[in-house]
């Protein structure tokens, strides 16, 4: 943000108008410098936004994964055990 306003000031002087520093372009560029920043930070945000989004959509496949193997992990173990017992008795 401070290369932005570095046009404003040097060494502690206002640059532009003389002494105060308002004049219409300096106001009319830190308008711009201003929306051209908000509209990176929005870009930004929107970016980390799709990137959590896809995050949680993994997270929420993965433990519908991770569900399904437990499942399938016990049915085999139901189907081993049961063949262990029926070997026993033939």
């Amino acid at each position: 943000m401070n290369g932005f306003n570095s046009y404003k000031s040097d060494l502690g002087f206002d640059i532009g108008s003389g002494l105060s520093g308002q004049s219409t372009y300096i106001k009319k560029k830190d308008k711009q410098n201003n929306r051209i920043l908000m509209e990176e930070q929005y870009k930004l945000l929107q970016m980390q936004k799709a990137e959590i989004l896809a995050q949680q959509k993994f997270r929420k496949e993965y433990n519908k994964s991770s569900k399904i193997m437990l499942y399938i992990s016990v049915a085999t173990l139901f189907i081993t055990f049961l063949s262990l017992i029926i070997s026993f008795f033939k």
